[in-house]
């Protein structure tokens, strides 16, 4: 299994983590690695994974990336909505039928999965106690990934989370 940094970042440091991703990767990369106190991105995934205190850094270092692009006329939604356009391009360019064809996979495994931890609670089927946990586990995992899939095909909800937002701050 590999060391997933960039999951790492994105939750410790949620701006940094968008920002690796998208077309300020370079600049975002090289933040990390100034706030880590190392000089490439071997060295900064090494620090991520070894030294607890780096969570700590990244974290401050967020902080300051946020300022920074603040200053260059940079809006966060912007990072986000970069992020969620390349997908959209890439679909435009080379065709939505991949992405449909993704799409109704995920859904007949989703529902697939649904089938089977149901209807193995009948004596006919062969799963044992440790399998239907495995498969309850992979349907939660899915069902996790449904908002990403919804906001592909039908926008992103951050209007909408920025309403709940700020209909919480008036109370």
């Amino acid at each position: 299994m590999s060391f997933n940094w960039k999951s790492i970042v994105s939750t410790v440091a949620p701006v940094l983590g968008v920002a690796v991703g998208g077309p300020f990767g370079a600049i975002a990369s090289k933040a990390i690695q100034s706030a880590l106190g190392v000089e490439d991105e071997e060295a900064a995934i090494a620090e991520i994974r070894d030294n607890p205190d780096a969570l700590l850094k990244l974290k401050a270092a967020d902080g300051d990336f946020k300022l920074k692009i603040k200053e260059l006329g940079i809006k966060e939604s912007q990072l986000h909505a970069k992020d969620r356009d390349s997908a959209r391009d890439l679909a435009k360019s080379k065709g939505i039928y991949f992405q449909a064809f993704l799409t109704s996979v995920f859904i007949g495994g989703y529902f697939g999965l649904f089938w089977l931890f149901f209807a193995s609670s009948a004596p006919e089927t062969v799963l044992n106690d440790w399998q239907r946990g495995q498969v309850g586990v992979l349907i939660g995992v899915l069902t996790g990934a449904i908002p990403q899939l919804l906001a592909f095909w039908f926008g992103s909800s951050k209007s909408s989370s920025d309403k709940t937002h700020l209909m919480n701050k008036g109370k």
